[in-house]
């Protein structure tokens, strides 16, 4: 699993409107990847708060290095081999290892 969450901070005063979040408090955001065993795989906390989800995911180590950190072996489920994946929610980006759940409106 992917995802991200606000980390609250105090903003500098320089570029401090680049800190507030969408919710409307200054943040970082950390962004983790968990595996199986809930074991944490990455982590990427360096962007402010206004940045979106697949900005923080395109600048991170995993997304530069995903060729040598996603494993690609495969696993047989029902006679079909399915890579293995990394599944987040609809702000990330489509890609052949990471797999997003569908926007729903309530």
């Amino acid at each position: 699993m992917i995802d991200g969450t606000h980390i609250p901070i105090m903003a500098p005063a320089d570029g401090r409107l680049d800190y507030v979040n969408r919710k409307g408090w200054t943040s970082i955001i950390l962004q983790a990847v968990v595996d199986h065993e809930y074991q944490i795989r990455d982590i990427c906390c360096k962007h402010p708060g206004s940045c979106h989800d697949a900005f923080v995911l395109k600048d991170s180590n995993l997304f530069k290095n995903a060729d040598m950190l996603i494993p690609t072996q495969m696993r047989r489920i029902q006679e079909i081999d399915v890579p293995l994946m990394i599944l987040g929610d609809p702000a990330y980006p489509l890609l052949p290892w990471i797999m997003k759940g569908k926007k729903t409106k309530f």
